[in-house]
C-alpha cells in the first residue's frame, strides 16, 4: 500500500510540478560578440553565435540595451558565453566597469576601436577569438580582458 502511495505521489509530482517557467535554448540569443557604445545610454550590437545576424539595442543601462535587443527578435538574450566585446577606449571605464555587474565573463576579451559596431559588422568574430588567443599562446600579444584592464588600472 505504502508503495502504491509514493508511485502515485511521484507521479502527481511530475504532472503538476513540470518545467513550465523553463526557457527552451532555442528561444535564446547566445551572443558571441558585443560592440558597446555610451553616450547617455548604451547602445549594443550583438553578434549571436548561430549567424541569426545582429540585435540591435539602446537603453538606460547595459542590462536594458540588452533586453531591448532581444526583444525586438522575440528571444532572451544570453550574454554569459560573450567571447569579444569591442568599445571605443574614451568610454572604457563607464564601460567596463558597468560589464562587472553583468553577465559577460570578467575572461571575455576587449578590443578598442572608435567605431565599435562597423567593427563587429565587418570582422568575423569567431576568427579574431582564434587570433587573438593564438598570438597570446605564442607569447606575441597578451590578451586584453576585462578582468586584466580593470586590475592595470
Amino acid at each position: 500500500m505504502k508503495i502504491k502511495l509514493a508511485v502515485a505521489g511521484v507521479a502527481i509530482m511530475l504532472l503538476f510540478g513540470g518545467c513550465d517557467n523553463q526557457l527552451e535554448v532555442r528561444d535564446r540569443a547566445f551572443v558571441q560578440g558585443a560592440a558597446i557604445e555610451y553616450d547617455d545610454g548604451y547602445t549594443v550590437r550583438l553578434k549571436l553565435f548561430d549567424n541569426e545576424g545582429f540585435y540591435d539595442g539602446k537603453g538606460k543601462t547595459f542590462e536594458e540595451a540588452v533586453k531591448n535587443a532581444g526583444l525586438s527578435h522575440g528571444k532572451d538574450v544570453f550574454t554569459g558565453h560573450t567571447e569579444i566585446v569591442v568599445i571605443r577606449k574614451n568610454e572604457s571605464d563607464a564601460i567596463l566597469d558597468s560589464l562587472v555587474n553583468e553577465d559577460i565573463s570578467t575572461g571575455c576579451i576587449v578590443v578598442f576601436d572608435e567605431d565599435p559596431v562597423k567593427y563587429v559588422e565587418e570582422n568575423d568574430t569567431e576568427e579574431l577569438v582564434d587570433i587573438i588567443s593564438g598570438r597570446e599562446r605564442n607569447g606575441t600579444e597578451q590578451k586584453k580582458s576585462i578582468r586584466r584592464i580593470i586590475n592595470d588600472r
